[in-house]
């Protein structure tokens, strides 16, 4: 069995690995960045991302071979992202970096996604979010990339108490300050921000659970905490099809399946 989606990018798939792999041998030899077909790395990460997501949610032929399939995919999306530039935006910024990470959890790359991210992290810093917002959507989406790229990044008791003490912040200023936020916008787009907000709720709290347990924080068994995963992560999906949230809707998917394989590799 193969994917469609696999099989119409194949020759751009080959060309693109080639170009990381150049990109990788490269920096470890001088700091200058190497030249990059960027466009071309930008059209196969985003049919690799496809093609996982697609794997993920349709029972395609045998489970074994399916998933082998998705790992794949999902391995060299990673390795792709890994050399590409980052956007100037922050945010958006963070958000590359979490899908990536997303991504090599999935393709069983864990351990090098959290090297990756504590070297980025030493040496150029991660993206400075706007976790103090006074825009109560900025501050929840900051929050959102924040404590997720901290879990990608491993079994690390400081993490987990920074992740903790996030959500736990999100949740006491929820009250005071997300009321004046749905205020301020108009008509649909309070519906639609409203709908995000509900994901990214569910999204913080799975954060939540799955700090506490990959870390030794909690007895439950990894089947109870699935559960409770399962329930977050359907809330969120079911939010963001609601308001059609094209960015943080795929993003909540490749969450959702990282988590699983975080889940069964402790």
């Amino acid at each position: 069995m193969s994917h469609w989606l696999l099989d119409v990018i194949a020759d751009k798939r080959t060309r693109a690995l080639k170009e990381a792999a150049r990109a990788q041998l490269f920096g470890r030899m001088t700091q200058e960045a190497p030249a990059l077909n960027t466009e071309l790395l930008l059209e196969v990460v985003a049919a690799l991302e496809l093609a996982v997501l697609d794997l993920d949610a349709e029972r395609l032929g045998p489970d074994d071979e399916r998933l082998a399939f998705l790992h794949k995919a999902a391995t060299d999306a990673f390795r792709l992202m890994r050399v590409s530039a980052l956007p100037d935006a922050q945010m958006a910024a963070a958000t590359q970096l979490l899908r990536a990470s997303a991504l090599a959890v999935i393709g069983n790359h864990g351990a090098e996604a959290a090297q990756w991210l504590r070297t980025l992290e030493v040496e150029q810093g991660w993206p400075n979010l706007p976790l103090n917002s006074d825009n109560w959507g900025e501050r929840c989406r900051a929050t959102l990339a924040d404590i997720w790229l901290r879990l990608m990044c491993g079994k690390d008791g400081d993490d987990r108490d920074v992740i903790l003490a996030r959500v736990s912040t999100l949740r006491a200023e929820q009250q005071e300050l997300e009321q004046n936020y749905l205020a301020s916008l108009g008509g649909v787009e309070a519906k639609r921000s409203a709908l995000e907000l509900i994901a990214i709720y569910h999204l913080t709290k799975a954060a939540d659970v799955l700090a506490h347990f990959i870390t030794g924080g909690v007895e439950e068994d990894s089947y109870q905490v699935q559960s409770v995963l399962d329930l977050h992560f359907d809330g969120a999906i079911a939010a963001c099809d609601t308001g059609n949230l094209l960015e943080l809707g795929p993003l909540t998917c490749l969450l959702a399946r990282a988590a699983t394989q975080m889940v069964e590799g402790c």
